[in-house]
């Protein structure tokens, strides 16, 4: 799901490791993932378990 307030149409949290972030109470990032990163993601996860 993605919150009403998020910013990207693609969503996901990305842990924030940066301190001044985080000391301003933002501890996770809003990021967009293409849909080339999406599917090179599955592509990795079904070579690693043999699923075609």
């Amino acid at each position: 799901m993605r919150p009403l307030n998020c910013i990207t149409k693609e969503f996901y949290l990305g842990i924030s490791t940066n301190t001044a972030a985080i000391s301003k109470g933002k501890w996770y990032y809003d990021r967009a993932l293409g849909e080339k990163w999406i599917r090179g993601m599955f592509r990795e996860i079904c070579i690693a378990y043999g699923i075609e």
